[in-house]
């Protein structure tokens, strides 16, 4: 089976909970640190990418990127999407995008997702609707 990029896109503005990405949990690992560890565990992923934006206010989730030793991009802050078109043009096959603020990613549906859209060589597929995984 192929292998497939996981994009983990993140910025630490947030009208909720500043930085949510960078705040450590229980067991000490930030959110982006427990997202990056279940990614590493899925057999389907091979390489793992931050997607951020370049303002200086989201060096920080950079800097953590380099200390979980991922590679992170860095785009426009306002485009979002022209971001993530700017990083996907960069890879080649298919990609899995994950919100960088929920640490309660279940690599097991992921998984699930991924094999699906593989074995039927579907285009595009998600799970973030009303019958996907509860976040």
């Amino acid at each position: 089976m192929k292998k497939i990029t996981a994009i983990i896109q993140s910025s630490c503005k947030s009208e909720t909970i500043k930085n949510k990405s960078l705040i450590k949990l229980a067991n000490d690992k930030t959110v982006l640190g427990i997202i990056v560890d279940s990614l590493r565990k899925m057999d389907v992923v091979d390489r793992i990418i931050l997607a951020t934006s370049c303002t200086a206010e989201d060096q920080a989730l950079v800097h953590e990127a380099n200390k979980l030793s991922i590679e992170s991009y860095a785009g426009d802050f306002v485009n979002v999407i022209g971001r993530l078109k700017k990083l996907c043009a960069k890879i080649d096959g298919s990609i899995l995008k994950v919100d960088g603020n929920r640490p309660l990613f279940d690599r097991f549906e992921a998984e699930k997702l991924v094999n699906e859209h593989m074995n039927q060589e579907y285009v595009y597929s998600f799970n973030g609707h009303q019958n996907g995984v509860v976040y």
